[in-house]
């Protein structure tokens, strides 16, 4: 009789295990995932997108300094960029015009970098 016992308590061990066997594929396999592995790429830059942050930020450092200068601080900065500037002067359309003007010239730069960035790169 004792032999029994034993080999009935064998059997209820190895179901529990196979339903806990059954369980974990079935909620480590589910139906909707999908893994894409690439490849790592070289390091680049969007040109475009370069090249408008690049835009954007010039013409918020030239508006802050044409505002600064227009009234009375940081005269000396103002001195310097109107000089480079074809349109900047310390006026309402002056400091429009300096504004476009940077964007323009920060766009070409920033595309010009990206490019010869991606080129060398």
């Amino acid at each position: 009789m004792a032999k029994k016992k034993v080999t009935q308590k064998k059997t209820v061990k190895k179901k529990i295990n196979q339903k806990s066997v059954k369980k974990s594929v079935k909620r480590s396999s589910p139906k909707s995932v999908s893994i894409a592995i690439q490849t790592p790429l070289k390091n680049r830059l969007d040109p475009f997108g370069f090249a408008y942050t690049l835009g954007i930020l010039n013409s918020v450092a030239v508006l802050i300094l044409g505002i600064f200068g227009y009234f009375g601080y940081c005269l000396n900065a103002v001195e310097i960029i109107s000089h480079f500037s074809l349109t900047f002067s310390i006026s309402a359309m002056g400091i429009i015009g300096g504004v476009a003007e940077a964007g323009i010239c920060g766009m070409l730069a920033g595309l010009l970098f990206a490019l010869l960035y991606n080129k060398l790169a």
